[in-house]
C-alpha cells in the first residue's frame, strides 16, 4: 500500500529539478529554434550531423503554420491493439492479442459509425517462454494487416489512423529471429497500403522523441563549434514546442533519420510533424508519398486536426478504437478463468501459483 502522507512530504525535494527542466533548457532551445527559423534558407541541413549520424531534415521550409479544420466530407478509420501477456502464475502458456477499430463517416446530412473488436489467442507452441517484445511485434503485425483489410473494404477514400508511431520501434535492437519473422510481413502490409493509395497517419500523444533537439544540437555545433550541454540534449521535442508552437499550429514536415527507416520502401519512408492541440504536443507521421503531395497532405492534416477538435484534444476516432481494443484488469481475469474452465472440461488441470492465490484471498 502506498503511504500518501509520507509521499507528500518528499515532493518539495523535487522542485529544483522540475524548475530547472522547465526554465534553463527551454530558454537555450528557444533561441536555437529562432536562429534556425531565421537562417533556414542558408543552412544545408543535409550536412548537419548528430554524433556522427544524419539528422531529420526539414522538408520545404522550417517553421509552423496555422491548422484548418476539414470542411468537406470524409471517412476515417482508427486502429488500436492491446494484449494479455503469458503469466507463469496462471500456470498456462497462453496469451491474447485484441485488435479494435472504428470507422467514422461524415456526410452532409448524417454521419455513420461502425465498431470492430477481434481477439486472437495464441499458445507458446512448445516454447518454454516467449518474450514481451515478440508479442508486441505480433500485435503490431495484426494492426498493420487489419489496416489493409479496413481500406480494402472501403468504397471511398478513407484516412487510416494508427495509434502510435509508423516507425517500427518494436524491431529495433531485436534479436535477428524477431526481425526475420516480422519485417517481411510489415513491408508487405505497408506496400499493400501504398498500392491501395491509403491516406495514412500515425498519431503519438505526448511523444518522447528528440529529433528536433538533435537537429538544433547539430546546428549549434556546426555553426559555433561548441558542444551542447548534456542536460539539454536529454529534453524531448515536445518540451520545446510547448513554448514555440502556438495552439492550433503545425510545424513543417521533417524527413525521419531514424536508423530503422532504411527498411522502408522509398515511397513509404516516414516523415513527421508536430501539432499543438491546446492540451499537448502531438506527433503526426505520414509516408513519403503523402508528404510529397501537397494536396493529399493538406487533406490528411486537416482531417487530423478536425478529429482532434471533435475529440477535445485527442482524435475521437482513436479514442473509440482504444475503447474497442483495450483489455481491462477484469477482462484479463475473465480470460484466464475461461482458459482454466475449458482446460478442466477437457480433463486438464493447471495449477495456479500460491502467490497468485494468496493475492486473491485476504486474511485477517
Amino acid at each position: 500500500m502506498l503511504n500518501l502522507s509520507q509521499l507528500i512530504t518528499q515532493l518539495p525535494a523535487m522542485q529544483p529539478y522540475i524548475a530547472d527542466t522547465f526554465s534553463k533548457s527551454i530558454v537555450h532551445l528557444e533561441k536555437l529554434w529562432q536562429a534556425c527559423s531565421a537562417r533556414s534558407n542558408e543552412i544545408i541541413f543535409s550536412d548537419l550531423k548528430y554524433r556522427g549520424t544524419s539528422v531529420s531534415e526539414p522538408y520545404n521550409y522550417f517553421g509552423d503554420v496555422p491548422l484548418k479544420r476539414h470542411d468537406g466530407l470524409y471517412r476515417v478509420v482508427g486502429i488500436d491493439g492491446s494484449q494479455i501477456y503469458p503469466d507463469r502464475h496462471e500456470g498456462v502458456n497462453i496469451y491474447l492479442i485484441n485488435i479494435g477499430s472504428v470507422v467514422l463517416g461524415y456526410g452532409p446530412d448524417k454521419s455513420d459509425a461502425s465498431f470492430y473488436s477481434q481477439p486472437f489467442v495464441y499458445s507458446n507452441s512448445g516454447l518454454s517462454s516467449i518474450s514481451v517484445r515478440f508479442i508486441d511485434a505480433l500485435r503490431h503485425d495484426h494492426e498493420l494487416k487489419h489496416g489493409v483489410k479496413c481500406i480494402e473494404n472501403q468504397s471511398q477514400q478513407t484516412l487510416l489512423f494508427y495509434d502510435g508511431s509508423l516507425l517500427w520501434w518494436d524491431l529495433r535492437t531485436q534479436q535477428d529471429t524477431i526481425v526475420e519473422e516480422f519485417l517481411p510481413d510489415y513491408c508487405e502490409s505497408i506496400s499493400k497500403l501504398y498500392a491501395l493509395g491509403a491516406h495514412i497517419a500515425g498519431y503519438t500523444s505526448m511523444p518522447a522523441s528528440k529529433d528536433i533537439i538533435h537537429l538544433l544540437q547539430a546546428y549549434y555545433e556546426y555553426s559555433l563549434g561548441e558542444i551542447f550541454e548534456e542536460n539539454i540534449i536529454s529534453e524531448a521535442d515536445a518540451l520545446l514546442l510547448q513554448k514555440v508552437l502556438p495552439t492550433g499550429h503545425v510545424t513543417n514536415l521533417f524527413k525521419s533519420a531514424a536508423d530503422i527507416a532504411r527498411w522502408y520502401p522509398q515511397a513509404m519512408h516516414p516523415y513527421f510533424c508536430y501539432i499543438n492541440t491546446g492540451t499537448e504536443i502531438a506527433r503526426i507521421e505520414i509516408p513519403a508519398w503523402i508528404a510529397h503531395n501537397q494536396l493529399i497532405y493538406t487533406n490528411v492534416i486537416t482531417a487530423v486536426w478536425d478529429q482532434v477538435c471533435k475529440g477535445y484534444g485527442y482524435p475521437v476516432v482513436l479514442s473509440e478504437a482504444h475503447a474497442q481494443a483495450v483489455v481491462s484488469g477484469v477482462d484479463r481475469e475473465k480470460f484466464f478463468a475461461l482458459v482454466h474452465e475449458y482446460a478442466r472440461q477437457q480433463g486438464y488441470v493447471y495449477q495456479r501459483s500460491s502467490k497468485l492465490m494468496r493475492k486473491r484471498v485476504l486474511y485477517a
